[in-house]
């Protein structure tokens, strides 16, 4: 069995649930055209809540690659909504 990861809180699951949810949504929502401006916002919602969920864990893997990891998100988030934004 894997030790390197500790068992997480129900408050914790449900932050990755909603999280990955709403990024999952709200991209989908973007691909097809479906209300743009708004899914890219709440894909930055949901990349911003996976992350802070994440950056709570207590892993073995170091702390500037969860760092790391969060901030290319929340980059790759604000860069979608610029261009949805700009798009027009």
């Amino acid at each position: 069995m894997n030790n390197s990861i500790k068992p997480i809180s129900k408050a914790l699951s449900i932050l990755f649930m909603v999280g990955g949810a709403l990024m999952v949504i709200s991209a989908g929502c973007f691909v097809f055209f479906w209300h743009r401006e708004l899914m890219c916002w709440i894909f930055l919602l949901g990349a911003v809540l996976f992350s802070s969920a994440t950056m709570k864990r207590k892993t073995k893997i170091p702390r500037k690659v969860w760092e790391f990891i969060c901030t290319a998100a929340i980059l790759a988030c604000l860069i979608l909504a610029a261009f949805a934004i700009f798009k027009k």
